[in-house]
């Protein structure tokens, strides 16, 4: 399976602006996965070496249950547990919810 790679030197032209309120979104619907421990488990990760990240990264990508066409509807959507090395699916009103209901 091919991924992106991105070279050492263009890494850091990639910037990557994530807000308070976006931030507590992707907090929330962790949480609605059963994900409840997102900030510590992030932290692990950033520990890692890049090699042991790779390692991980290919173990999420071969462990994908499967992908549709671009197009079709969805019902679902899919969170990465590293602890656990599992995808979790959860339905998309998840995230529609968590989004319509925060406060601006």
């Amino acid at each position: 399976m091919d991924t992106v790679r991105v070279s050492p030197e263009a890494v850091n032209a990639v910037d990557l602006n994530i807000n308070g309120k976006d931030l507590a979104h992707y907090g929330r619907m962790r949480e609605r996965a059963g994900l409840f421990a997102h900030s510590e488990c992030h932290g692990r990760v950033l520990a890692l070496d890049e090699r042991q990240r790779m390692q991980h990264v290919a173990q999420a990508i071969e462990s994908m249950p499967g992908t549709i066409p671009v197009g079709c509807d969805i019902n679902q959507m899919a969170m990465y547990d590293f602890d656990a090395a599992q995808w979790h699916f959860v339905p998309i009103e998840v995230f529609t919810s968590t989004t319509d209901s925060m406060e601006p």
